[in-house]
């Protein structure tokens, strides 16, 4: 069966790959969000990277599912780690479009990290901050980074703003507080 053209079903295939990633369902998750990708024209991303910015702005709304899906997907190869070129390929399309964006911006710099490219991963990071200053997620990989490349100091207090942020938060991430106890005790190991 063909996968749905329409926003609304787009949308809700991107609910199904989020409950597939939370059941562990890899698969599920992976070909739905393929899924999506595919149910768009060759070229969407490239025709509107092109437009101005004025002209962007009344597509966005269009190609949203499309902008998510590509992200989630980079996400989830990152997660499984698999392919991380391609992950790294689907994050840099959709800031052609977005170029600012935070959450892109973040999983642009945890995949370039993985991939060993700590300047890039550097640089990514500093963006998706200045768009977020206090998004607990943004502020894990930035003192993810720092503790990499030993600036211990520099991510312990990045650390700190993170886990005040999260205290405010009255909806725990467990994932997030699994990832930032890695990075803790990464940071702690340093000098």
């Amino acid at each position: 069966m063909p996968p749905p053209r329409d926003r609304q079903s787009r949308l809700q295939n991107l609910a199904k790959a989020d409950i597939a990633r939370a059941s562990g369902d890899v698969r599920t998750q992976l070909d739905t969000l393929r899924g999506i990708i595919d149910s768009y024209e060759d070229g969407t991303m490239d025709e509107i990277a092109g437009l101005p910015a004025d002209r962007r702005a009344s597509r966005l709304f269009e190609v949203e599912p499309l902008l998510f899906a590509m992200n989630n997907l980079a996400m989830a190869l990152l997660e499984q780690r698999r392919d991380l070129e391609e992950a790294e390929r689907l994050v840099a399309t959709c800031l052609d479009v977005l170029p600012g964006q935070p959450d892109l911006r973040d999983t642009h710099a945890q995949i370039l990290m993985k991939l060993g490219r700590m300047s890039e991963a550097e640089r990514s990071s500093a963006i998706a901050l200045q768009g977020d200053i206090d998004n607990p997620a943004i502020l894990a990989t930035a003192a993810e980074i720092l503790g990499s490349t030993g600036r211990f100091e520099e991510a312990r207090l990045v650390l700190q703003r993170m886990r005040d942020a999260m205290r405010s938060d009255p909806w725990p991430d467990r994932e997030l507080e699994a990832r930032v106890d890695g990075v803790e005790a990464m940071v702690s190991n340093g000098p």
